[in-house]
């Protein structure tokens, strides 16, 4: 009997021990467990904050990228050889203008140049410009043909082109041999249509025009040797003129000089310009 209760005493009092050893283990793993730092996994909104951050770097990286790299390669195609197709003079000037100008690739492009140079040398009446990248300009100029002279109101001479373009002032000193147009500013256009007809079809007679004026029933023409041409205004008097061109270079016109009204649509009058007598020019 007493060994039976010593038996399940000492049963009794391992198992509380080894229920008091689990009990201070587990304990001590409670208390481990609150020592240690909690980890908390990042919230959306910290997710979102940071993409946004990266991708806003990303933009300003890019936006400063772009005009450093634009700014680059501006200065790498700089021009820095040209050719210029042009008389002497006129090469001379455009290719001292062109190296004192900035001609990176923005300010040397073609419609800027031309523009300038355009602006610059009112002889020129046209240009053309091709670039051959990286560094190299070809520039092809063409000069403006003077045609007439024309005086204006205050009788300053302005140089007159081809197209009846009134393109600049007669430089003080400069000797100009060419006809000279007195008629309004707007008139001149027209006035240069018939030079113009009139040096195509018969160039040493228009070398002759001394002078071609606007007069309420027409226009006149002044040639050397006190010949004279009186035209109607409008198209007719262009037709005017070349017939009349074409005629005196034939027998037996071209052996004299000539004062001629050809206003009226029904007749012409021709007179040799050494006749005093008759009915005087432009009457019938």
């Amino acid at each position: 009997m007493k060994v039976c209760v010593c038996v399940c005493w000492l049963r009794h009092a391992c198992t509380n021990r080894v229920m008091d050893k689990a009990s201070k283990k587990h304990q001590k793993l409670r208390e481990n467990r609150k020592i240690q730092p909690k980890v908390e996994c990042p919230s959306v909104h910290l997710i979102w904050e940071r993409w946004h951050l990266r991708r806003w770097m990303g933009v300003a990286l890019v936006l400063l990228a772009v005009p450093l790299s634009v700014l680059g390669l501006n200065r790498l195609l700089t021009v820095k050889h040209w050719d210029i197709e042009a008389p002497k003079a006129v090469q001379h000037d455009v290719s001292l203008w062109l190296g004192k100008q900035n001609l990176d690739f923005w300010h040397a492009r073609s419609s800027l140049l031309r523009e300038q140079i355009l602006q610059r040398m009112p002889d020129v009446a046209d240009v053309l410009l091709e670039r051959q990248l990286p560094q190299y300009l070809h520039i092809q100029i063409r000069m403006r043909q003077a045609l007439a002279l024309w005086e204006d109101s205050e009788q300053k001479l302005y140089l007159v082109d081809e197209q009846g373009v009134i393109y600049r002032k007669v430089h003080h000193g400069e000797y100009v041999d060419l006809p000279l147009l007195r008629m309004p500013q707007k008139q001149v256009r027209a006035a240069s249509h018939i030079l113009m007809e009139l040096k195509r079809d018969d160039a040493r007679r228009w070398g002759q025009v001394s002078e071609m004026m606007a007069e309420a029933m027409g226009w006149r023409i002044d040639f050397a040797h006190q010949e004279q041409w009186l035209l109607p205004f409008g198209k007719k008097a262009v037709h005017n003129t070349a017939f009349l061109a074409q005629m005196l270079q034939g027998e037996p016109w071209s052996a004299g000089h000539w004062r001629i009204q050809s206003r009226l649509d029904d007749r012409w009058f021709v007179r040799p310009v050494h006749q005093k007598g008759g009915h005087p020019v432009g009457e019938g």
